[in-house]
């Protein structure tokens, strides 16, 4: 007995002595974050790595302070990370080993983040950091929400101040089992819910009573059906789901809003048309500050989307626009849903209002007015840029009732962004009508600023959107979305497209088969009711919004076994994403398809040439976009095709009204395609600045369709772009280029050459190519081809 108790108390000691060294080896630091402009002391995120990247968390030094810890990883993508720590407007502290250390303060939107090393040694450390803001949301009138959150109601209080977030709606109510009370809920917070409004303070407040049904399972078998929510509500709901209707009733009777979540959910589809719902989250819980995890999704993009997306996968950019698209198919067919923004922190790897919403509030902050806005679209949604928008002087969320033929839409405002702005959009019925490109004038604050005013003739009932886009290193990106406003026209309503109802049509028939066997009569009498809203809608006339197609079968135009597969560009879906209105109606007869070598399903599109422009103004355009010398002079130029030969080259002519011919011939390789352009001069005077556009267009090349620049290099006389891991490089390069540029909405890239000047009956020649290289060595591949320029025959 004796000898036990000695070595138990040999072994506590022995262990009180280890903590006592380690103790010993670890140095206190000590935090402030304060704001730029006022000095005074502001709450914020917080973070700390280590150089092997692993995460410490910080406690505050105030007694009455507060500090939030925060862990989350991904079980899809385990380098999605969030460890962080939200502090109160107080010192923050933690002891740390010896070695050297990243600090990042971040608080929300509004601020710039701050990161700086620091190093610990044998000495106490002390951080000050100070935190400027780029924007004042509130001076603005505005005031931001997240409705989709799973943080608990004593931690909310610090979180939302250190994100500077002003509405939170709590998810208390969770369950994920069909038919059960969410009362009675699995994942349900624990202890009494308050059946009132929380006050953090004057502008930050919580309604504590929302609930969630989650569906994944019916009865005692997995099937997942979705997720729906009610916000702002006053009692408690005692009602399962499926059927969904009697939910809708009671939401409305308790004033409640119904968001919807994810819309590849299988049951999402039905949700709509059967239940009202007032929201739709345009930016989900998908979109995380970490790295993006879920690039599989539970239905398949449209067939209308592909390319540039595919059929039920894809990354960031494209999990974004599938979003997208999707509300706009249900706008189209007359479900005047809002967007809203909401991250279920939580759950996943983000901070709280990452993705948020922002409405309008002109008379100052209210939780009524602010959930009144929120319902009426007087908002915008955004993971980063600010947008601040009016239609004919009213904000987002206003209905226009037109009694005349027309509307004469005027939209302007401005767009203010902490990093530049690549580019923004008006969509019109869910396609971009213009394209605003970023100008980012530096502000006082060091943001940037892009103002814009546009008009936009509608014949028809419409709705109109305006969106932007903030490129981020690594491709990631940032966006905002205002609410639409609705403009109605007496006699002409709002009608969806043929392939957007048959979609939507398409999910519901899918889902009705797949839950046949599992749900009871009247959830099923729900889906038939949607499916057959869906179905009766009148479509609209698509006619003058057709491409022509080509009448003969592509698949006779593969090329030439063991070369890069090259076919005419057979029409039929515009070959670019955006920038829609700089090429109305594409033609044929200049573009060329290119298939990569890497993927028979991915193709590029060149355009041999796009334009020419001579001493004489714009002599060809291979679309409608700005009026050439022949439209100005009222000639129609006749359609052309390409000719196929024997050895697989592509060759194309065209002879102008004044006489000047040009063409072009195309030839496959193993690895690359060779051009080639000639220009006569067939006129009885000199030809001068014979400047050439030839475009290649991007959208259809799986990897390489991101709207944005930032997997592109420009380095004249070569264009490249590359895939996202950056193995793969399609580059292009002509002869006497005058010009390398990118044009991030089509996307596409240019190496524009240009002939020399042309005497009467002179012939030019310049050639160009296009390289498929895959590898980690490109700028060996670059200074090959640099090589070849200077004398030697390219390959």
């Amino acid at each position: 007995m004796r000898a036990s108790i000695f070595i138990w108390i040999f072994l506590i000691g022995f262990q009180a002595n280890a903590e006592a060294a380690e103790a010993g080896s670890l140095q206190k630091v000590r935090g402030e974050i304060s704001d730029a402009e006022t000095g005074k002391p502001i709450p914020a995120r917080v973070y700390i790595e280590d150089e092997q990247g692993g995460w410490h968390h910080v406690e505050s030094s105030a007694e009455d302070g507060s500090a939030v810890s925060y862990e989350k990883r991904n079980w899809v993508n385990t380098n999605s990370e969030e460890f962080h720590t939200t502090v109160s407007a107080h010192p923050f502290q933690t002891r740390l080993e010896p070695g050297r250390y990243r600090l990042t303060v971040e608080r929300g939107k509004e601020y710039l983040p701050m990161s700086r090393d620091f190093s610990v040694a044998d000495t106490p450390v002390s951080l000050k950091v100070s935190l400027r803001r780029w924007i004042n949301m509130a001076q603005r009138g505005w005031f931001s929400g997240d409705t989709h959150v799973h943080r608990s109601l004593s931690d909310l209080p610090n979180i939302m101040l250190a994100e500077d977030l002003n509405v939170a709606f709590p998810l208390t109510y969770w369950v994920t089992r069909a038919f059960r009370p969410p009362t009675a809920g699995d994942k349900s917070f624990a202890g009494e819910v308050p059946g009132e409004l929380i006050e953090v303070d004057d502008t930050h407040v919580i309604w504590p009573r929302n609930t969630e049904w989650e569906i994944f399972s019916v009865g005692e078998k997995r099937h997942t059906l979705g997720a729906v929510f009610a916000l702002g509500h006053r009692e408690p709901f005692e009602l399962g789901v499926p059927p969904v209707k009697n939910v809708a009733i009671e939401a409305r009777r308790q004033g409640a809003l119904l968001d919807l979540d994810k819309h590849d959910w299988p049951w999402t589809m039905t949700l709509p048309p059967t239940m009202g719902v007032h929201l739709y989250e345009l930016a989900n819980n998908h979109i995380w500050l970490t790295e993006f995890a879920f690039t599989q999704w539970n239905s398949p993009t449209p067939e209308y989307l592909r390319p540039p997306l595919r059929e039920q996968s894809g990354n960031e950019r494209e999990w974004i626009q599938f979003t997208m698209a999707n509300y706009y198919a249900l706008l189209n067919c007359g479900l005047k849903m809002v967007p809203t923004g909401g991250t279920a922190s939580g759950v996943h790897p983000v901070p709280l209002g990452f993705g948020r919403v922002y409405v309008n509030l002109p008379d100052g902050f209210s939780y009524t007015q602010w959930k009144r806005g929120l319902e009426a679209g007087r908002s915008f949604v955004t993971t980063g840029p600010m947008v601040f928008a009016q239609v004919n002087g009213h904000p987002p969320g206003e209905r226009f009732e037109v009694r005349g033929d027309s509307f004469q839409a005027h939209i302007e405002g401005e767009i203010i962004s902490e990093q530049p702005l690549t580019f923004a959009e008006v969509i019109q019925d869910g396609r971009p009508v213009r394209t605003i490109m970023g100008r980012n004038e530096r502000t006082d604050t060091g943001a940037y600023r892009t103002s814009f005013h546009h008009d936009v003739t509608l014949s028809q009932s419409a709705w109109l959107a305006l969106r932007c886009w903030e490129d981020r290193a690594g491709g990631r990106v940032r966006y905002a979305h205002t609410a639409p406003w609705h403009i109605s026209i007496t006699g002409k309503p709002l009608r969806p497209r043929a392939a957007e109802r048959d979609y939507l049509v398409e999910r519901v028939q899918r889902e009705l088969s797949r839950s046949r066997d599992l749900l009871p009569a009247d959830a099923l009498g729900e889906y038939e009711e949607a499916l057959a809203y869906y179905r009766e809608l009148p479509l609209r006339d698509e006619s003058q919004e057709a491409i022509d197609g080509d009448a003969s079968d592509p698949s006779a135009w593969i090329g030439t076994p063991g070369r890069v597969r090259i076919a005419p560009y057979a029409g039929g879906r515009h070959p670019r994403i955006g920038f829609l209105e700089g090429a109305i109606n594409p033609q044929r007869e200049t573009k060329v398809t290119v298939f990569t070598p890497w993927d028979p399903a991915s193709y590029l599109v060149v355009d041999v040439p796009e334009a020419i422009w001579s001493n004489l103004g714009l002599t060809y355009l291979a679309h409608t976009h700005i009026d050439t010398i022949w439209d100005k002079q009222g000639i129609t130029l006749p359609k052309r095709e390409w000719t196929r030969h024997a050895d697989g080259s592509l060759t194309h002519s065209r002879t102008l009204p004044n006489g000047i011919e040009f063409g072009a011939k195309v030839i496959a390789h193993e690895r690359h395609v060779e051009m080639e352009l000639w220009l006569k001069n067939g006129t009885d005077k000199h030809l001068t600045g014979l400047r050439i556009q030839n475009c290649v267009m991007l959208k259809g090349v799986d990897g390489f369709n991101a709207q944005s620049n930032w997997n592109k290099r420009l380095e004249k006389p070569f264009a490249l772009a590359h895939s996202q891991d950056g193995q793969r490089w399609i580059i292009t390069a002509w002869e006497n280029c005058q010009r390398t540029w990118a044009n991030p909405p089509v996307p596409c890239m240019h190496s524009d050459p240009q002939f020399d000047d042309l005497a009467p009956g002179e012939i030019g020649r310049i050639k160009g190519w296009l390289w498929f290289y895959e590898g980690s060595s490109v700028q060996d591949k670059l200074m090959e081809l640099r090589q070849a320029f200077k004398g030697a025959p390219l390959k």
